[in-house]
């Protein structure tokens, strides 16, 4: 996110100023001791608003008798360990198709497993195929399903999700929906369902108006990553 400006004690101060999400996996056999940060600077300077440690899942650990301790993994014991990050309204569309122009949901999607010795190996651990990501709630339909076909352990997959909303809850404006995400195998086999997500679905109709703030919110289309990065890699 980039802001115009940020306020200081002594006024506005008019650089640019930048507001970044960071994430990433620890090594779960490593203790976390310290997280170091950079160096004070009179130009540039970090604020940390916010750290937060999600808890990792972990095997059950069976005793052999060679006393070496042996992971246990059930029968889709890794649909425990998907959890759904983040469900964010866009501002973005279905690019191409026959449902170009529907709105578009991103999803994030976590595989919680710990990454510890032996587990990212283990095919139990680890989504790898054809997964599809959809959404369900009230008034809701998905029309373009993101697509997972591979997610290891400590890892996170971003996708966007083609919907449809029905009339009648467009009418209704200022209001929450109920939504879940639901991830399917390539048979169509429901995998996971989330946790209820809060979102209000009718931000998504909201005409731009002739103001900077309106403006600033006008998201930069996918394909235009895509191209970045065939001239980058070029």
């Amino acid at each position: 996110m980039d802001s115009s400006h940020h306020g200081t004690p002594h006024g506005i101060n008019h650089n640019i100023t930048q507001i970044h999400h960071w994430s990433t996996s620890l090594h779960s056999a490593s203790p976390l001791r310290s997280i170091r940060l950079p160096y004070a600077s009179p130009y540039n300077r970090l604020h940390i608003f916010a750290i937060s440690l999600v808890r990792a899942h972990t095997p059950t650990l069976s005793q052999s008798s060679s006393t070496t301790k042996e992971l246990l993994f059930g029968a889709g014991w890794i649909n425990s360990a998907l959890s759904i990050k983040e469900v964010r309204i866009t501002r973005r569309t279905v690019e191409d198709g026959l449902h170009k122009g529907n709105p578009v949901v991103s999803v994030t999607m976590s595989n919680l497993l710990a990454t510890i010795e032996g587990i990212r190996n283990h095919p139990e651990s680890y989504l790898n195929g054809e997964y599809t990501v959809k959404m369900v709630g009230n008034g809701i339909r998905t029309l373009v399903p993101g697509r997972i076909r591979r997610l290891m352990p400590g890892d996170d997959a971003r996708v966007d999700v083609g919907i449809e909303v029905s009339n009648s809850r467009v009418a209704k404006t200022n209001s929450l929906d109920e939504i879940h995400v639901e991830l399917c195998n390539a048979s169509g086999h429901l995998i996971m369902k989330s946790e209820q997500w809060h979102v209000n679905l009718t931000s998504i109709y909201t005409a731009y108006e002739p103001t900077q703030e309106s403006l600033m919110a006008h998201e930069t289309p996918r394909w235009v990553g895509f191209a970045s990065s065939i001239l980058f890699n070029y």
